[in-house]
């Protein structure tokens, strides 16, 4: 509504107001103003999207350890057909985008810990392809920073031990860590968790508080008017 009466100069990716549902409130108000029409249904091209995306990555991570488009196909089938996948992209929630981003990052690692080799294309390709996949994570789910760094620095140390690489491997290895421990320590988990699912959870609590209030206070009155 606030966006009919104002257009685009009101709208945020994560309004202040549900900063804790975060990013699929900012792209559903986008959505239904572009189109006109506030149902959930008219997401699905966009959430079917990024599904489509975390499936791509997931089957082209699978070929790398695999070399076999076959299996490949067989191995990503469970995430593609599986009645559940249905509330991944059906839903307005933020697991599309987490999934998305963590699929490509591990794709990514998975890609630099194979014999292929790279030219400064695909170097400067994979190293913006990272940076997108830790957006897509900040926006949806920041507080998951820590357990990929950790992932990061694991994979850096097992990758680090081969030590027969050329400059550019190495080159993505250093980009590869610096992002994500840039985004690990210059991002304020605590506040983001202080404004992330916990808060939405609280605030029922409260509503519900609120609401037990108004109800003992209007038996109360009625008490009242009945000792009358």
């Amino acid at each position: 509504n606030q966006m009919k009466m104002f257009g685009w100069e009101i709208w945020t990716l994560k309004p202040d107001k549900y900063e804790a549902e975060g990013v699929p409130v900012g792209v559903a108000s986008a959505v239904y103003y572009i189109t006109g029409i506030n149902k959930p249904w008219v997401l699905a091209p966009v959430h079917g999207f990024f599904f489509a995306l975390s499936a791509l990555f997931l089957y082209k991570t699978s070929y790398l350890i695999s070399t076999s488009k076959k299996i490949s196909i067989i191995s990503i089938l469970p995430f593609v057909i599986f009645p559940s996948a249905a509330v991944i992209y059906s839903q307005l929630h933020k697991d599309i985008y987490t999934i998305c981003g963590v699929i490509i990052i591990f794709f990514l690692w998975c890609r630099l810990g194979s014999k292929i080799k790279f030219n400064l294309l695909e170097c400067v390709f994979s190293i913006l392809l990272t940076l997108i996949a830790f957006e897509l994570i900040l926006i949806a789910r920041p507080y998951m920073f820590p357990i990929i760094f950790v992932s990061c620095v694991v994979g850096a140390v097992v990758l680090f031990l081969e030590r027969k690489r050329g400059t550019l491997w190495w080159t993505m290895l250093l980009a590869y860590f610096l992002i994500s421990f840039s985004y690990f320590y210059f991002t304020d988990i605590n506040r983001l968790i202080a404004t992330s699912d916990v808060p939405s959870i609280q605030t029922e609590e409260q509503k519900l508080t609120i609401d037990n209030g108004e109800v003992n206070s209007d038996n109360g009155e009625d008490n009242s008017d009945n000792g009358e």
